[in-house]
């Protein structure tokens, strides 16, 4: 699975244009670098699966093409783990 950041840390320019779109690029090496290995796609910010595991490539790169910083609504990076 790859995991794709998209809070507002993402948008610093430190990486040209910014952190989400160098991410994304190699995200797009990865993709064109694999065979019929299965890939899926979450982005976060809280975790939302854009994509199931998958073998279509070109619908993979069309998803990180995608991939924007509105895509969930509340901003900043909160991960956590959850116990019941």
């Amino acid at each position: 699975m790859l995991l794709i950041d998209i809070s507002e840390s993402m948008q610093i320019e430190d990486f040209r244009p910014n952190r989400l779109e160098a991410a994304k690029n190699v995200a797009r090496d990865f993709i064109k670098g694999r065979f019929q290995d299965r890939i899926g796609i979450v982005v976060f910010r809280d975790a939302y699966s854009l994509s199931p595991l998958t073998l279509d490539y070109d619908l993979l790169l069309d998803y990180v093409d995608e991939i924007n910083f509105n895509m969930i609504a509340s901003r900043g990076t909160a991960m956590a783990v959850h116990w019941q």
